[in-house]
């Protein structure tokens, strides 16, 4: 019995979390967009370093500041994209 219960405890740390985070009930989706959305701007900054070189403070700014709906679809354009311009057109 005391195997299962040490067996238990890591298994049972690993979801702690998602109670305090609000997501409990939503299902895995919900789960993972919650752990991975602050790290989604920090993604798509070193992207637009690497693929267009020098990128403005403002460009910078405008991700840091988007919201998530953006921050997918501006990840999704810019394997496509030619400009800023045109990654972060409406």
């Amino acid at each position: 019995m005391l195997m299962a219960c040490a067996l238990w405890t890591p298994y049972a740390s690993r979801f702690a979390g998602r109670r305090k985070s609000g997501t409990r009930g939503q299902g895995p989706d919900a789960v993972f967009a919650s752990q991975n959305e602050p790290h989604t701007d920090t993604t798509l900054c070193k992207l637009l370093k690497l693929k267009f070189g020098n990128v403005s403070e403002q460009a910078l700014a405008r991700v840091e500041h988007a919201s998530p709906g953006e921050l997918e679809l501006w990840t999704e354009r810019i394997l496509e994209a030619k400009s800023l311009e045109e990654l972060f057109q409406a």
